[in-house]
């Protein structure tokens, strides 16, 4: 559409040339800021911190508007840590208008105390106002303060916010005027503006940020930047793998397109080919980091074909985790196919630089670095001894889902959980790995959900996997209905920390608290496609605090938590 537009501009305004601006000092601080956070330079996301730059300049609101994964929040970050280098010290006040109700916004007056018809009466700031006169108080020479509304748009909390006309003024419902500072912004970071009135569009700024410019290669780079700088031989072996296997698959899954023609596009449950990159990078994370960061002494010999090996682990699990079962066979052929191993014969076990026997898939396998082999998960499983002091709704036969599931982790929804795992109703030995997805995403401190249709086991293995936990980790277990508000899930939340320092909260010194989250999907959508508590939950994940509740709103830092949640198929189907 850019192209298309110049184009046109071009016809209509012809031979006439509108040079660009040059900002020579802020380009050089945004690039030095981007290679410092080990990002790699895009010159498409460069050129939107310039845009933003510049729409700030003569807007006192502006939108960044564009769908998860395109960087909006690094473009706003990025700036924010320009400026200050500059020396204009912006301060960034973030929340997410949806977890709160209206009221909780922008404050009420108690109608015990109010008198008829006037302004009088006890007064309760929200949110928003409370920031609102905190950004305004008096400032240092060039500084700058922004609100950042991080969620949703709708008409219900947005069109109160008439302080986004030019005279930059907020009436409170009690009379009271607040004039917005000329150092003070508002910024709103929105998927998009489906629910966004005319009004609210010509009120602001507009900086689309497009995830087709990102891409996720640069999501892998950036991780082999930031773990493999000194470990070249291994940094290189591990790109070519990505270049290898990633596009094609991606462009199988999601597009239906293979060597030699098309097929139906599988159904997958998340959306975003970044967040399949992340969830390759979260697993090898677990998987293959800390064979190359122990004591040499303990360190095993990676040659290129156990490096292989542990890739294929992490790809599969990570591409394939989001998949149906009939999708899993397909998509483990196709891998098969890419990477060109032999297969052995089906008595014997495959080492590293050679696949099982075709007659099984790798979702049967786990390689073992230790053993140098390919490992069937259901030798791994356990044998079931009955327990008769456990209540019935504690007992849990292994399987091969069960024991897989305890060692990995998953997805990306709206509330931003950062792995994802789809699992399909349980068939007899079908349990084992929720464990070993369980354990390699809680090692890393990665957040996990479960995504699987009733009757897949997925409470009863998370639970199973959660009473096992050692005494350093202490548990939470809140279960979602369509009446679960963000309150009650706060509330819940913040029964279980203790203040450890002026804005910090954790559980007690010395645990560590698991959060599991079982149906998670369910909170009532309201009119505006939008879930109060996952709001809540998504701004929490995100920035790991989480605004009071009553009193005077501080903002409290969380620390020292891990997230499980559980998921029904939304819908019935795969998106």
């Amino acid at each position: 559409d850019v192209n298309l537009f110049l184009t046109l501009l071009n016809d209509l305004f012809p031979n006439i040339h509108c040079p660009e601006i040059s900002y020579e000092n802020l380009n050089r601080i945004i690039k030095e800021i981007l290679i410092k956070q080990q990002y790699i330079l895009v010159s498409e996301q460069i050129e939107k911190i310039i845009q933003l730059y510049e729409t700030m300049m003569t807007r006192h609101s502006t939108m960044l508007v564009g769908p998860t994964s395109g960087g909006k929040t690094v473009v706003l970050n990025t700036l924010a840590e320009a400026q200050t280098q500059m020396g204009m010290k912006t301060n960034l006040y973030t929340l997410n208008p949806k977890a709160l109700s209206v009221i909780e916004l922008y404050g009420t007056l108690d109608p015990l105390t109010q008198k008829y018809y006037l302004y009088v009466g006890e007064w309760t700031d929200g949110v928003v106002s409370m920031l609102y006169r905190m950004i305004n108080r008096p400032a240092i020479r060039n500084e700058r303060r922004y609100i950042v509304f991080d969620g949703d748009v709708d008409a219900l909390w947005i069109e109160n916010m008439e302080f986004m006309d030019d005279n930059k003024l907020l009436t409170l419902a009690n009379g009271e005027r607040i004039r917005l500072q000329d150092y003070c912004s508002l910024l709103f970071e929105v998927g998009d503006l489906k629910y966004a009135s005319p009004a609210t569009v010509s009120r602001c700024g507009m900086i689309y940020v497009d995830p087709e410019n990102l891409g996720p290669y640069p999501i892998w780079k950036r991780w082999l930047s930031m773990n493999l700088t000194d470990r070249s031989n291994e940094k290189d072996q591990l790109d070519l793998l990505y270049d290898r296997y990633t596009k094609n698959v991606l462009n199988f899954i999601y597009h239906g397109l293979t060597e030699t023609g098309q097929r139906p596009r599988m159904k997958m449950i998340v959306p975003f080919q970044v967040n399949i990159i992340v969830q390759l990078t979260k697993l090898l994370d677990s998987l293959f980091l800390p064979l190359i960061n122990h004591e040499k002494k303990d360190q095993l010999e990676l040659n290129s074909d156990k490096i292989h090996a542990i890739f294929l682990q992490a790809f599969i699990w990570s591409f394939g985790a989001c998949l149906k079962q009939e999708d899993r066979i397909i998509l483990d052929t196709f891998i098969k196919y890419l990477s060109g191993l032999s297969t052995v014969s089906i008595d014997s076990k495959a080492k590293s630089g050679q696949l099982p026997n075709e007659k099984f898939l790798l979702f049967d396998y786990i390689f073992q670095p230790e053993l140098d082999q390919w490992i069937k998960w259901n030798d791994l499983i356990p044998k079931y001894e009955h327990d008769r002091s456990k209540r019935f709704t504690e007992l849990l036969v292994p399987t091969i889902d069960t024991i897989r599931l305890g060692m990995i982790k998953t997805k990306n929804i709206s509330v931003h959980l950062k792995y994802t795992i789809s699992i399909s109703p349980l068939l007899e030995n079908d349990n084992i790995d929720l464990e070993w997805l369980i354990k390699s995403m809680i090692t890393i401190h990665q957040p996990v959900l479960f995504v699987g249709d009733t009757g897949s086991s997925k409470t009863a293995t998370i639970l199973s996997y959660i009473r096992n936990f050692d005494s350093q980790y202490t548990n939470l277990i809140l279960n979602f209905s369509s009446r679960t508000k963000s309150i009650d899930v706060q509330r819940s939340i913040e029964s279980q920390l203790e203040k450890r320092s002026k804005d910090t909260y954790g559980p007690t010194a010395g645990t560590k608290l698991i959060i599991f989250l079982d149906d998670i999907s369910m909170p009532k959508i309201d009119q505006y496609g939008t879930q109060q508590s996952i709001a809540l939950l998504k701004l929490l994940i995100e920035k790991h605090g989480m605004y009071e509740r009553t009193g005077e709103l501080n903002w409290k830092f969380i620390t020292d938590i891990d997230w499980i949640a559980a998921m029904s198929t939304p819908g019935n189907e795969l998106l």
